[in-house]
């Protein structure tokens, strides 16, 4: 049996929330505390405010970082709000799947893997088609909704302020403006709905509220119907911030519209490669 890897971490979470040390000591690692070799591994969260010290101390040593970040399906609500354990980790050791300045392992893996395995392509297909059936999403604490415009609608996706993948994939204010004059204009008969993040909803029963907002104002958000839940599968296209609903589209195979750098482009097209539905457009 294969001795667990020592992973030094710097911040507090690594070693009080138990689930996550569960998931990283099933993933072959033993959290630790200390001052690293240059063979030794590092960990940091994400692009959160404790990862500097994670990277400083990597600068020091020669140490490799391995970047931890919540999956794509977490939890019922999100841990700001709830304060719930994530159902799993995304454990990277090349850089952060939402940063598209850095190759990723996970961009990696869809994009150089052979995906045209049709026993693995079956087994995706038929998980893809259960997600959506299912409205399954990252955060899936939510009441089903009832599409209201059978017809099809523009999708509009926001996204909370300050969130480290718009700083990531050099978002502002202004692209979240443009998104919103582009469906305006490009689809003018067309119902506009713009879907909110989680943390920005204000509707969230026995569960402390979220002071976060949105990047869409109040006045932009007035012109469209927000929906807080899962998007409708009769939507037409998608104009996106950096966000993991955009993998999540591909799974219907919808038309996308991505309005900064996107993350994980490369791996998105390849994992729809040989998907009869066809492949998202960018």
């Amino acid at each position: 049996m294969r001795a667990p890897e020592k992973l030094y971490a710097y911040s507090l979470g690594f070693f009080t929330q138990k689930t996550v040390r569960r998931i990283l000591t099933l993933s072959g690692f033993r959290v630790s505390a200390g001052w690293p070799r240059r063979s030794n591994l590092i960990a940091v969260w994400g692009y959160s405010p404790t990862a500097k010290r994670g990277h400083s101390v990597a600068a020091a040593t020669g140490g490799s970082l391995v970047t931890v970040e919540d999956a794509f399906i977490r939890s019922l609500f999100p841990a700001r709000i709830a304060r719930s354990a994530p159902l799993g980790l995304l454990i990277d050791r090349m850089g952060l799947h939402f940063d598209p300045n850095r190759v990723s392992d996970l961009e990696t893996i869809l994009e150089h893997q052979d995906l045209n395995d049709p026993t693995l392509l079956e087994r995706a297909n038929s998980l893809m088609e259960r997600m959506s059936f299912s409205q399954i999403t990252k955060y899936y604490g939510h009441t089903s909704q009832i599409n209201p415009f059978k017809n099809g609608y523009v999708l509009v996706i926001d996204q909370v302020r300050g969130d480290a993948s718009l700083t990531a994939s050099g978002a502002t204010q202004s692209t979240f403006d443009t998104m919103l004059e582009r469906a305006l204009s490009d689809y003018p008969d067309a119902k506009i709905v713009i879907k909110t993040h989680p943390e920005t909803s204000r509707v969230v029963e026995r569960v402390i509220m979220s002071d976060k907002t949105g990047m869409m104002t109040a006045s932009q958000c007035s012109t469209a119907l927000l929906i807080h839940g899962p998007c409708c599968r009769t939507h037409k296209t998608s104009i996106l911030s950096p966000h993991n609903l955009g993998s999540r589209r591909s799974f219907l195979a919808k038309s996308q519209e991505c309005s900064v750098a996107p993350f994980m482009q490369a791996g998105v097209l390849a994992m729809m490669k040989g998907n009869s539905r066809g492949a998202p457009a960018f």
